[in-house]
């Protein structure tokens, strides 16, 4: 995932599986700089930006939600690990949507207060996208699902099972 400062600088934050995280200096994509890494827990396999807080939440498997305050790319910071086995993460406006299982939970970034915990699925999540207020989910029972995320909470919006899929997914201008 990557990010932009004012002052023109491109970051690109990478999940680095048993290493943790890595933060690359991408304003030259011909020649991008690795300008900070931290060593974490676990197996991280998706990670989030919150540009706002500067913060990365990185998903760790059964090791957790590691959250890292990335204010300084050359020198990240462990804030703290919330003890939630996560496979999948998204941040929108300062909260986490992180997935486990059939599962779909809500942190606060800056407490680590579960918000809010949906099961929206009999099987495991494979796949976690968003895009701005709502989120994607996919199934190994090939069950693509829509949450709107409002004041209220997160809300499912729709369903639909595919012939095929079960894995990953992106969104991009409302096509998943």
């Amino acid at each position: 995932q990557g990010t932009a400062n004012r002052s023109g600088e491109q970051f690109a934050y990478v999940a680095t599986g048993s290493h943790g995280l890595a933060i690359i200096d991408a304003s030259r994509f011909n020649n991008p700089i690795l300008l900070g890494q931290l060593d974490l827990a676990g197996d991280v396999t998706d990670l989030a930006v919150d540009p706002n807080s500067q913060q990365v939440a990185l998903a760790a498997g059964s090791a957790g939600l590691h959250l890292v305050d990335v204010s300084d790319p050359r020198s990240p910071r462990w804030v703290r690990t919330l003890r939630t086995a996560t496979n999948h993460v998204e941040v929108v406006d300062g909260i986490a949507y992180v997935t486990y299982g059939g599962q779909l939970q809500a942190y606060e970034l800056v407490t680590g207060e579960l918000l809010e915990q949906l099961t929206i699925s009999d099987g495991n999540l494979t796949g976690l996208a968003r895009e701005a207020r709502r989120l994607v989910t996919m199934d190994d029972r090939r069950q693509l699902r829509v949450i709107e995320l409002s004041q209220n909470g997160m809300e499912l919006r729709g369903q639909t099972t595919l012939q095929y899929g079960a894995g990953r997914l992106f969104v991009g201008g409302g096509i998943a």
